[in-house]
């Protein structure tokens, strides 16, 4: 069938563990190049992130990079190959790694959100599934952190935005004297990769948060504001890279690279009772907050949970104070948790974008503390 086609196909759905030519994705693709006659083109297609694949491009003239392997993708793919459309809707890129110039340090900028915000969002479109689709005023009020937010750019001569980097502050307890630092997004234009660009970005941004008075913590990936606490799980990380940088990613401890799910809870099919000795639950008043933080505080200590503390204080004095939910058992508080919906305006929903994605209707609970000495029915 290969050696009677006009044309051959192959998609690459992901990356190789290797170069070698042992491995499955490029053994298959080398098989397919010589059974194919000389004169029929053969066209690469991945829809995984090209990453050290540069012998790989030396062997195959022709590779189109898709965003991805959803249906509406591949369409558009298929479209801009045979010509359907002229190419104009097409997520996909052309690329030849060896006609990339080599890596070099860039100039880093910081970004002006009134100049950046659009380019910044083409760039988040570019590199996000549809999963993490959001409206350019969501991004933007997620960036919008005065004070506690610094973010970066990199452009080339004409001045075209080619990669980005978005860092935050926040206090990890009452005393306001530490603080943890998160590099939060760190986003690199598909043809302008493997040049150099998020390196600079990389350590420009570290080195900044590192002289910052206070910082006693470095994040990858951003708790609060939740726009990713690490990356997708669809994404071809490259651990190795990181690593590099210092970043330990050892997968056995909480906070070094253990996978952090979101769960959905659908009210039609939920059904549970609460035990006879179950706490009295209700809304926390500002005459709660001593405790509720004393509480929060403890939790941080124990479990490292990052930004918890600036969630619950920036409800202090105000009238959202009742999203916090607290149970109380024999008088004493036993546990706190937040809760938010998009449409309540609480300064939670705005740091926690993701469930308004889904609907309006949809809101969450987070931040759940229990103190060690009470023990749940």
């Amino acid at each position: 069938m290969i050696r009677r086609a006009t044309v051959v196909l192959f998609v690459m759905s992901e990356s190789p563990r290797s170069l070698s030519e042992d491995a499955p994705q490029i053994h298959a693709a080398l098989v397919t190049r010589k059974a194919l006659r000389d004169d029929r083109p053969l066209l690469i297609v991945l829809t995984c992130r090209a990453q050290n694949l540069e012998q790989f491009y030396e062997d195959f003239p022709t590779i189109i990079q898709s965003k991805d392997y959803t249906r509406p993708t591949l369409e558009t793919t298929a479209s801009f190959i045979f010509g359907k459309d002229g190419g104009t809707s097409l997520p996909s890129r052309r690329l030849r790694m060896n006609q990339n110039p080599p890596p070099r340090l860039w100039q880093v900028e910081q970004w002006n959100e009134s100049r950046d915000i659009d380019s910044v969002y083409d760039l988040w479109t570019q590199s996000m599934d549809v999963r993490f689709a959001m409206h350019i005023t969501t991004l933007a009020a997620l960036l919008r952190r005065p004070g506690y937010a610094r973010h970066y750019v990199v452009r080339d001569s004409s001045g075209q935005l080619l990669g980005f980097c978005a860092t935050f502050l926040s206090y990890v307890d009452q005393a306001g004297e530490n603080l943890i630092a998160s590099l939060a997004i760190l986003l690199v234009d598909l043809e302008h990769q493997y040049q150099g660009i998020g390196l600079s970005l990389h350590n420009y941004a570290i080195d900044h948060l590192k002289k910052t008075r206070g910082v006693s913590r470095l994040q990858l990936g951003s708790t609060f504001p939740r726009i990713l606490y690490g990356p997708p799980f669809y994404m071809e990380f490259d651990q190795t890279w990181f690593s590099r940088r210092g970043w330990r990613l050892d997968k056995e401890y909480a906070g070094q690279g253990q996978p952090v799910y979101d769960m959905l809870l659908d009210f039609d099919t939920w059904t549970y009772a609460l035990p006879e000795n179950a706490p009295i639950f209700r809304n926390c008043t500002q005459n709660d907050m001593a405790r509720v933080l004393e509480i929060v505080e403890a939790e941080i200590a124990r479990e490292h949970k990052m930004g918890w503390f600036d969630q619950y204080s920036k409800l202090i004095g105000d009238v959202n104070v009742k999203d916090v939910v607290v149970a109380v058992e024999a008088g004493a508080i036993a546990g706190v948790a937040l809760t938010y919906t998009p449409s309540c305006c609480s300064p939670i929903s705005l740091d926690l974008p993701w469930a308004g994605q889904i609907s309006d209707d949809v809101g969450g609970v987070t931040c759940i503390c229990i103190p060690r000495a009470y023990s749940p029915p």
